[in-house]
């Protein structure tokens, strides 16, 4: 059948879309990076965009003149909250909790949506430095989002078995030539 290679192909993407996740090696989206101190700080946060719940801040120190990874130093990270409903929260970042060990992380969490202001502090045997910035956060994602791929997955699936079962009836129905 002429069509096999085709759906084999398409079957495969079908596959590898539903399953396939984003590759984040560098501990998700670079929110500064700036020189502070003797330090050069940049700090990563993910998910992206930020939402409702857990987040993930991680920071990167490196020496500011040699951009020497530096692993001997503390670091910090304090989140405040849009309004005073909500406390500000501190959280140390650890190479313990980072998937990169070049990278410190906090596992830090987000109650309410609002301009979140984000600041970290890095202390070492060269002196402290304090950056900061601001994030948006957005409402926690609709339920359907984590269903999505669910429901996906078998209509791509009644897609192909229809695409064969057409291409098959069209290879019978057409006429079979005959050599003598």
């Amino acid at each position: 059948m002429k069509y096999q290679p085709i759906l084999r192909g398409l079957g495969t993407f079908a596959v590898l879309l539903v399953v396939a996740q984003p590759v984040r090696g560098d501990g998700g989206k670079v929110r500064l990076s700036r020189q502070a101190g003797p330090y050069l700080v940049t700090v990563f946060t993910t998910p992206t965009p930020l939402r409702v719940g857990s987040a993930d801040v991680s920071v990167l120190v490196q020496d500011q003149k040699t951009e020497a990874l530096l692993r001997d130093v503390g670091v910090n990270v304090c989140v405040s909250a849009p309004s005073e409903k909500h406390p500000s929260n501190s959280y140390p970042a650890t190479r313990e909790q980072a998937t990169n060990k070049l990278l410190r992380a906090a596992a830090i969490e987000f109650p309410s949506l609002g301009t979140w202001t984000i600041s970290v502090d890095v202390e070492g045997t060269p002196g402290a430095a304090h950056v900061e910035f601001t994030a948006n956060v957005l409402g926690a994602p609709p339920p359907w989002r984590d269903r999505l791929p669910w429901i996906v997955w078998p209509l791509l699936l009644i897609g192909l078995f229809a695409l064969r079962e057409t291409a098959e009836h069209m290879n019978a129905s057409r006429p079979k030539s005959v050599r003598l």
